[in-house]
């Protein structure tokens, strides 16, 4: 959706967006304008929009034992192709937004509430070309 046109027809993202989001009926948080499983890239402001954007508050408890599942953020990325096709939402596990492969367990400690995560590696140009998908998130 860069460079916001609604003007170039149907097939412009940001007509797409508003169309597909237009046919799902439920919605997060009791926002209207919030359709579920979609990012909320369009709302009118109103004093419970305000109210939501400007909170503060996390609804969420994390144990800080890193043995416990509670302990994990679960992050999910979009998936988009060259094109902009929207591929889905995806739980950011197993190192997939990740250049540098390491084992799943080291990947995922970077979702770890209280975590300290550090990860380099060094990759050659040809290697984005020829060993990793051409995706956006």
């Amino acid at each position: 959706m860069q460079m916001y046109d609604v003007e170039s027809g149907v097939n412009a993202p940001c007509s797409r967006f508003i169309s597909r989001t237009g046919e799902i009926s439920e919605s997060v948080n009791g926002v209207s304008d919030w359709k579920l499983n979609m990012p909320w890239l369009y709302y009118e402001k109103s004093g419970q929009v305000e109210d939501l954007l400007t909170s503060t508050e996390i609804d969420v408890v994390l144990s800080g034992n890193p043995d416990d599942d509670d302990n994990k953020l679960d992050v999910l990325a979009a998936r988009y192709t060259p094109t902009g096709t929207f591929g889905g939402l995806e739980p950011t596990t197993n190192g997939l937004i990740q250049l540098c492969q390491d084992t799943p367990q080291r990947m995922d400690a970077a979702f770890d509430y209280g975590q300290n995560y550090k990860s380099s590696c060094t990759i050659q140009s040809k290697d984005f070309w020829d060993k990793f998908e051409t995706e956006f998130f």
